[in-house]
Protein backbone atom coordinates (compact mmCIF):
# COMPACT_ATOMS: atom_id res chain seq x y z
CA UNK A 1 0.00 0.00 0.00
CA UNK A 2 1.39 3.68 -0.94
CA UNK A 3 0.38 6.46 -0.37
CA UNK A 4 -0.60 7.14 -4.00
CA UNK A 5 -3.02 4.53 -3.38
CA UNK A 6 -4.51 7.09 -0.74
CA UNK A 7 -4.59 9.99 -2.81
CA UNK A 8 -5.98 8.52 -5.36
CA UNK A 9 -9.00 7.36 -3.18
CA UNK A 10 -11.69 9.78 -4.34
CA UNK A 11 -14.49 8.54 -2.48
CA UNK A 12 -15.63 6.07 0.19
CA UNK A 13 -19.10 4.18 -0.12
CA UNK A 14 -20.69 5.36 3.40
CA UNK A 15 -23.63 3.76 2.78
CA UNK A 16 -21.55 0.48 2.82
CA UNK A 17 -19.14 0.14 5.68
CA UNK A 18 -17.39 -2.58 6.75
CA UNK A 19 -18.82 -3.67 2.66
CA UNK A 20 -21.47 -5.96 4.39
CA UNK A 21 -24.28 -4.74 2.18
CA UNK A 22 -23.38 -4.88 -1.25
CA UNK A 23 -20.77 -7.41 -2.76
CA UNK A 24 -17.38 -5.19 -3.43
CA UNK A 25 -14.21 -6.09 -4.99
CA UNK A 26 -10.78 -6.44 -3.88
CA UNK A 27 -9.61 -3.06 -5.34
CA UNK A 28 -12.58 -1.32 -3.47
CA UNK A 29 -11.36 -2.67 -0.10
CA UNK A 30 -7.86 -2.17 -0.50
CA UNK A 31 -8.63 1.52 -1.49
CA UNK A 32 -10.74 1.73 1.12
CA UNK A 33 -9.11 0.67 4.15
CA UNK A 34 -6.54 3.53 4.17
CA UNK A 35 -9.13 5.94 3.87
CA UNK A 36 -11.03 4.11 6.59
CA UNK A 37 -7.46 4.38 8.83
CA UNK A 38 -6.98 8.27 7.84
CA UNK A 39 -10.64 9.29 8.84
CA UNK A 40 -10.26 7.44 12.10
CA UNK A 41 -6.81 9.17 12.88
CA UNK A 42 -8.00 12.41 12.22
CA UNK A 43 -10.72 12.05 14.65
CA UNK A 44 -8.48 10.44 17.28
CA UNK A 45 -6.11 13.75 16.39
CA UNK A 46 -9.46 15.75 17.10
CA UNK A 47 -10.46 14.22 20.46
CA UNK A 48 -6.73 13.99 21.30
CA UNK A 49 -4.97 16.74 20.18
CA UNK A 50 -2.24 16.88 22.71
CA UNK A 51 -0.81 13.75 21.55
CA UNK A 52 1.04 13.10 18.38
CA UNK A 53 -0.52 10.84 16.01
CA UNK A 54 1.50 9.36 12.99
CA UNK A 55 -0.10 7.36 10.21
CA UNK A 56 2.29 5.27 8.41
CA UNK A 57 2.41 3.54 5.09
CA UNK A 58 4.82 1.08 5.15
CA UNK A 59 4.72 0.17 1.60
CA UNK A 60 5.22 -3.26 -0.31
CA UNK A 61 6.47 -5.55 3.01
CA UNK A 62 8.14 -9.23 2.25
CA UNK A 63 6.10 -10.91 5.53
CA UNK A 64 6.27 -14.61 4.06
CA UNK A 65 2.39 -15.24 3.68
CA UNK A 66 3.11 -16.79 0.66
CA UNK A 67 5.89 -19.16 0.99
CA UNK A 68 3.45 -21.82 3.46
CA UNK A 69 0.69 -21.89 1.40
CA UNK A 70 -1.98 -24.94 1.42
CA UNK A 71 -4.72 -25.70 -1.26
CA UNK A 72 -5.01 -26.62 -5.10
CA UNK A 73 -2.54 -26.40 -7.71
CA UNK A 74 -3.45 -23.55 -9.25
CA UNK A 75 -3.47 -21.42 -5.63
CA UNK A 76 0.23 -23.03 -5.07
CA UNK A 77 1.41 -21.44 -8.77
CA UNK A 78 0.23 -18.25 -7.86
CA UNK A 79 1.23 -18.16 -4.63
CA UNK A 80 4.77 -18.88 -5.84
CA UNK A 81 4.59 -16.49 -8.09
CA UNK A 82 3.39 -13.67 -5.42
CA UNK A 83 6.58 -15.15 -3.48
CA UNK A 84 8.88 -14.22 -6.44
CA UNK A 85 7.24 -10.96 -6.53
CA UNK A 86 7.65 -10.07 -2.84
CA UNK A 87 11.45 -11.37 -2.95
CA UNK A 88 12.08 -8.74 -6.06
CA UNK A 89 10.22 -6.06 -4.80
CA UNK A 90 9.01 -5.55 -0.96
CA UNK A 91 11.28 -4.52 2.02
CA UNK A 92 12.26 -7.14 4.28
CA UNK A 93 10.54 -6.51 7.94
CA UNK A 94 13.33 -6.10 9.72
CA UNK A 95 13.72 -2.89 7.28
CA UNK A 96 10.45 -1.90 7.41
CA UNK A 97 10.60 -2.36 11.41
CA UNK A 98 14.02 -0.04 10.91
CA UNK A 99 12.20 2.68 8.97
CA UNK A 100 8.74 2.70 11.07
CA UNK A 101 10.93 2.54 13.95
CA UNK A 102 12.84 5.49 13.29
CA UNK A 103 9.28 7.14 11.97
CA UNK A 104 8.25 6.62 15.68
CA UNK A 105 11.85 8.31 17.01
CA UNK A 106 11.86 11.60 14.83
CA UNK A 107 8.27 12.43 15.19
CA UNK A 108 8.91 16.44 14.59
CA UNK A 109 9.85 17.30 18.48
CA UNK A 110 6.93 18.90 20.35
CA UNK A 111 4.55 18.01 17.69
CA UNK A 112 1.04 17.14 18.27
CA UNK A 113 -2.13 16.20 15.88
CA UNK A 114 -1.84 14.11 13.12
CA UNK A 115 1.53 13.33 10.86
CA UNK A 116 2.15 11.41 7.88
CA UNK A 117 4.96 9.48 7.10
CA UNK A 118 6.20 7.78 3.94
CA UNK A 119 7.59 3.96 3.63
CA UNK A 120 11.03 5.08 4.59
CA UNK A 121 9.97 6.74 8.06
CA UNK A 122 10.16 9.98 6.73
CA UNK A 123 7.25 12.88 7.23
CA UNK A 124 5.11 12.23 3.73
CA UNK A 125 3.86 15.49 4.30
CA UNK A 126 0.86 14.43 2.12
CA UNK A 127 -2.81 14.66 2.44
CA UNK A 128 -5.53 12.80 0.49
CA UNK A 129 -6.61 13.89 -2.61
CA UNK A 130 -10.12 13.86 -1.00
CA UNK A 131 -10.67 15.64 2.14
CA UNK A 132 -13.91 14.25 3.92
CA UNK A 133 -16.27 16.63 5.61
CA UNK A 134 -16.14 16.36 9.54
CA UNK A 135 -20.05 14.14 9.06
CA UNK A 136 -18.55 11.00 7.48
CA UNK A 137 -15.49 11.01 9.40
CA UNK A 138 -18.31 11.07 11.93
CA UNK A 139 -20.17 8.31 10.28
CA UNK A 140 -16.43 6.36 9.81
CA UNK A 141 -15.27 6.72 13.73
CA UNK A 142 -18.80 5.61 14.55
CA UNK A 143 -19.09 2.50 12.29
CA UNK A 144 -15.32 1.80 13.43
CA UNK A 145 -16.28 1.94 17.34
CA UNK A 146 -19.52 -0.38 16.88
CA UNK A 147 -17.26 -2.75 14.60
CA UNK A 148 -14.70 -2.93 17.40
CA UNK A 149 -17.47 -2.93 20.27
CA UNK A 150 -19.39 -5.96 18.56
CA UNK A 151 -15.88 -8.01 18.75
CA UNK A 152 -15.01 -7.87 22.27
Amino acid sequence: MSWEVLKSVERVDFENLGFGKKPTGMEERRTSAPSYTNMIMKHLAKEHPQISWVHAMPGFVNTGMFYHVKGSWWFWIVSGIFSIMTKLFASSPEDCGEHMTYAMLHVTPKATGLQFVAQKGDDANRQPKYNYTEEEGEKVWEHFVEAALHKV
